[in-house]
């Protein structure tokens, strides 16, 4: 994976991290740009090889450290991530729609330029 930025929604169930991703993506937001994780899904480039990928992949994007356990603890918990990764313009403009959703805790990680 390559080293860039990415924004994080926190979503409660599946169903409304999924409506979140159509959502990306009907606003002409790359879908190859988009991760869903869970505690028994992962789809895109973020945890690809499973949950114990997980951290390493979020270090590539930005995640600082001390932030990765509180995103492991949340899907063991059942809640779903939704991940866009890219430049700061893509991550910035997936954030913008992303908080819109009044059921997501979205943040943004940035890695420096």
């Amino acid at each position: 994976m390559n080293k860039s930025s990415c924004c994080i929604a926190v979503f409660p169930d599946y169903t409304a991290a999924a409506e979140a991703i159509d959502r990306l993506v009907a606003s002409l937001m790359d879908k190859d740009l988009i991760s869903l994780v869970g505690k028994d899904v992962q789809h895109g480039k973020v945890g690809l090889n499973g949950l114990s990928s997980l951290n390493d992949d979020l270090l590539q994007l930005g995640v600082q450290e001390a932030t990765l356990h509180c995103y492991q603890c949340m899907i063991h918990g059942g809640s779903f991530l939704v991940v866009v990764s890219g430049n700061y313009e893509q991550v910035e403009n997936a954030c913008e729609h992303l908080e819109k959703n009044t059921q997501a805790d979205v943040a943004l990680h940035l890695n420096a330029p």
